[in-house]
């Protein structure tokens, strides 16, 4: 799962990535406003500063917890202005300083806690440690949303506050928070829906020992319980419905990704956001795929009939040949015949799409003349075209001489017409070397070699206004569309030219 990180940007959907500002501590020390309790609380007496100085800052991050959950307010400021000079690394020192925000809000200063917060710039630290506010406090959901819309806040520490949130509720205990709130249904904005439906699902794989990680079966229970939670959030806020879920989705995809594929199916219809929803379910689909191919297939079989259906069979090809290839080979030259061929035209679509995407056209054109449907084999050509355009072009700039000369060899993976690219940037480069080379070479070439240096030299003809010289070469294209196509060409200049 996507948990919490000390330097998380936020929950995406949820809460707006933040800009990467400074981190620096402000200049100018906090304010002494606030409560009595507050003001004392910060005053520190020196057996206060011998106590917390002597903690194992040093220490491994559950000694110092214990230590700490023992310390009250004063000692714990001491602690916190003690880090400064303890040689600590970046992110220790921030889970420390997570730490004794932490323990200050269930001893309930959070004034306090905020106040240290708050003591540095916009930015990632901040985010982290405001979120902290929030993610350990004791106090009711209803009072932690509350604080998160305490007017004075700027937007980024109130989503920080809500990201602390949704950490709380994931936490232990963090649910029977949910059934409370839900009791009494106060007023929900949209953000904060996003929050509570994240946190929802954060407690799938939150709920757990530290010292033992929770197993499949242990994963789709929690997963049934948050699930029932959800629903109930859902009927109290039905306005809130899409968000709660959406957010829901976000954070427990890569957990148990077929009860979230359940969890989807249940509330489609009421997923209005069409390019949201779409969305949910690629992601779902990776994930089925990554974890059980052939089951993810059959789970996805249940959405024949909607919008969707044809561009997650694309998806899942995709993510199936990314993982294994050979298994998606051998399914589909077995069972994938179980599929109605219009379907498994379009899983074919996806694996041809990925190996091009992934820098293997050649494979990616056998799986192109697997698709029988002439449409969906355009659409796959087109993508596998673009990409095997993209590596030669780079490849040509790269060293265009080895590019031609490895398709002459026959040692590249890249058929003969792709010479033309190579032949353009080296005869750019050198002319006199690429025509020392054809002369050479010209006549061991075969026709379909020899024509693709023969259009790069009928173009390059055409760009200089030499029509007769264009028309020459082109004698020597072969291929029926290429020839067509020069012909074109040529026609149009000297019509241009006349």
């Amino acid at each position: 799962m996507k948990s919490p990180t000390l330097l998380s940007a936020g929950a995406a959907g949820m809460i707006a990535m933040l800009s990467l500002g400074s981190c620096k501590k402000s200049d100018s020390e906090p304010s002494d406003s606030g409560s009595g309790r507050e003001k004392s609380s910060l005053r520190l007496g020196n057996a206060s500063k011998q106590q917390a100085t002597s903690l194992p800052a040093q220490g491994g991050a559950n000694g110092f917890r214990q230590q700490v959950s023992r310390l009250q307010t004063s000692d714990l400021v001491a602690l916190w202005q003690s880090l400064d000079s303890a040689g600590l690394s970046k992110d220790e020192k921030i889970e420390r300083q997570r730490e004794i925000i932490e323990r200050l809000t269930q001893l309930g200063e959070f004034d306090a806690a905020m106040k240290l917060a708050t003591s540095y710039g916009q930015g990632e630290l901040r985010y982290a440690l405001v979120s902290s506010l929030t993610a350990g406090s004791p106090e009711a959901l209803a009072s932690l949303l509350e604080r998160t819309r305490d007017s004075s806040l700027s937007q980024a520490d109130r989503n920080a506050l809500l990201w602390g949130i949704q950490e709380n509720i994931g936490r232990s205990g963090g649910l029977s928070k949910i059934t409370t709130f839900l009791a009494a249904r106060p007023n929900l904005s949209g953000d904060e829906a996003n929050a509570i439906g994240a946190g929802i699902s954060s407690s799938i794989d939150l709920r757990k020992t530290p010292t033992q990680e929770l197993s499949p079966a242990d994963l789709k229970a929690n997963h049934g319980i948050a699930e029932a939670l959800l629903k109930d959030a859902c009927a109290a806020y039905p306005q809130l419905e899409e968000r709660l879920v959406q957010s829901f989705l976000m954070q427990a995809a890569d957990v148990t990704p077929f009860e979230c594929w359940k969890t989807l199916s249940e509330h489609y219809e009421r997923l209005l956001d069409g390019d949201g929803r779409l969305l949910r379910l690629k992601e779902l689909s990776e994930y089925m795929f990554a974890e059980d191919p052939k089951r993810a297939l059959t789970a996805i079989t249940e959405m024949r009939g909607k919008s969707e259906y044809a561009a997650l069979l694309r998806e899942g090809g995709a993510t199936w040949a990314n993982s294994d290839i050979s298994a998606v080979e051998a399914w589909f030259a077995d069972t994938g015949k179980d599929l109605p061929k219009s379907e498994a035209d379009q899983v074919a679509h996806g694996v041809a799409r990925f190996l091009g995407e992934d820098g293997r056209p050649a494979e990616g054109w056998k799986w192109v003349g697997k698709i029988e449907d002439p449409e969906v084999r355009r659409k796959a050509e087109g993508q596998v075209w673009q990409q095997e355009k993209r590596m030669v072009t780079s490849e040509a700039k790269d060293d265009p001489q080895q590019l031609v000369e490895s398709i002459v060899s026959g040692s590249s993976q890249h058929a003969a017409y792709w010479i033309e690219i190579g032949m353009n940037e080296w005869v750019t480069r050198d002319a006199e070397a690429a025509r020392k080379w054809y002369e050479a070479k010209g006549s061991s070439l075969t026709p379909q070699q020899n024509e693709a240096v023969a259009l790069t030299y009928a173009r390059l003809a055409l760009a200089n206004g030499q029509v007769e010289e264009a028309t020459r070469w082109a004698g020597q294209v072969v291929t029926p569309k290429f020839k067509n196509k020069i012909a074109a060409e040529i026609k149009q200049a000297g019509e241009a030219g006349g």
